[in-house]
């Protein structure tokens, strides 16, 4: 694992914002494995996947999102409700207002209207669901509420009707479906969609 250093260098930060990014450097990457962070960064990407990396999470986020290290920072703290008055607004402004990782994640993620049975990718419908597509609905409804994570628990059993229905309704959402797919991991007992 990285060491846990409360402060970074960032070339061309000037001093005062240097002693802002510090701070939130302390508030955000010190505490890493708190529930506090895996309930609010949890929901936009899989925790295990941050746990197993061995990484800082300003470091994880920045290699995963493809953004500069201050930025995750910021991101980050914007994420955990750090107070405003650690400076994030100058610190925001001197990376160039850039969008937070959340937002472009939201920019690249599916959307289900249960109410029309419309499945959204980047804003085009990619398959709609009629009212027999009931495990299908269920599948969908799950990634809907979760913020569509990268993996969720399967909304059916773990017994053998159960494993069967989600194997069942992944092959059929996976049908003439464009952009991403849909996967059963673990046995059925988690969809997955890249």
């Amino acid at each position: 694992m990285e060491a846990l250093e409360s402060t970074f260098t960032i070339d061309g930060l000037p001093p005062e914002l240097q002693d802002i990014a510090d701070s939130l450097c302390t508030d955000v990457i010190i505490p890493q494995y708190s529930r506090r962070h895996e309930r609010a960064i949890g929901h936009y990407m899989d925790w295990r996947e941050f746990v197993s990396s061995g990484l800082r999470i300003d470091v994880f986020v920045s290699r995963k999102f493809h953004i500069p290290p201050l930025q995750a920072v910021v991101d980050l703290a914007e994420l955990l409700d750090v107070p405003r008055q650690n400076g994030i607004a100058r610190l925001r402004n001197f990376i160039g207002n850039r969008p937070s990782f959340v937002s472009q994640l939201h920019e690249c993620r599916p959307s289900w209207d249960a109410a029309t049975g419309q499945l959204k990718y980047r804003g085009v419908v990619v398959r709609t669901i009629r009212t027999q597509g009931v495990c299908c609905k269920a599948i969908l409804d799950w990634f809907e509420r979760s913020g569509w994570r990268d993996v969720i628990d399967s909304p059916f059993s773990n017994q053998k009707r159960g494993r069967i229905n989600a194997k069942n309704a992944v092959a059929q959402l996976n049908k003439g479906l464009v952009g991403f797919k849909f996967f059963v991991i673990l046995g059925s007992k988690q969809i997955l969609w890249r």
